[in-house]
């Protein structure tokens, strides 16, 4: 799931789920996790199993971990509070005992973007072009480089066939965007 305000992830049966997110507030990460240290015991009765200070990806951040050992399986949630030079970052997990691992693994990966990352974000759009006379959908792809293959170019823009010159209308393809900030 990814929306404006977090991504998320679980695993394919529901035994583990991970969701990033950014904070505003204006506490320090060390002052939220504190006071979620605090909140849990007399909210949900529990003790932090784990609560540390690390560096990730050179970042101050702060970590708890809880074992609800209640129901026949134990559940560890985690709480990871991360502070980069331009923002806090919320990472909670979520998991049976056997995804404590690999959900710890994925919390300490976070870190700052390569170059060669910050320049390959980016995704799909859908763009509007005016066809040039007796040019073929194959052509018009060619030319403004969409990514759609023939036969969903042809069914968004309502054509029948992928063959024949387009009739003079604007047609629609997807092109790679860099996302702008």
């Amino acid at each position: 799931m990814n929306t404006p305000r977090f991504v998320a992830a679980s695993e394919p049966e529901g035994g583990a789920y991970l969701a990033l997110g950014s904070s505003d507030s204006e506490q320090s990460i060390f002052e939220i996790a504190d006071a979620l240290a605090q909140n849990m015991p007399e909210d949900a009765g529990v003790e932090p199993a784990e609560e540390r200070t690390l560096t990730v990806g050179n970042w101050p951040a702060k970590i708890l971990r809880y074992d609800d050992t209640s129901a026949e399986k134990t559940v560890s949630p985690y709480y990871m509070l991360v502070q980069s030079p331009q923002q806090k970052f919320m990472l909670m997990a979520m998991g049976y005992e056997e995804f404590r691992d690999v959900l710890g693994a994925a919390a300490l990966s976070l870190r700052p973007l390569t170059a060669v990352e910050k320049n390959s974000r980016g995704g799909l759009r859908m763009r509007v072009t005016e066809v040039e006379v007796g040019e073929l959908l194959s052509s018009l792809n060619v030319r403004v480089n969409s990514k759609w293959p023939l036969p969903l170019a042809a069914a968004v823009n309502g054509l029948a066939a992928v063959t024949g010159p387009i009739k003079g209308r604007p047609i629609k393809y997807s092109q790679t965007e860099r996302y702008a900030p």
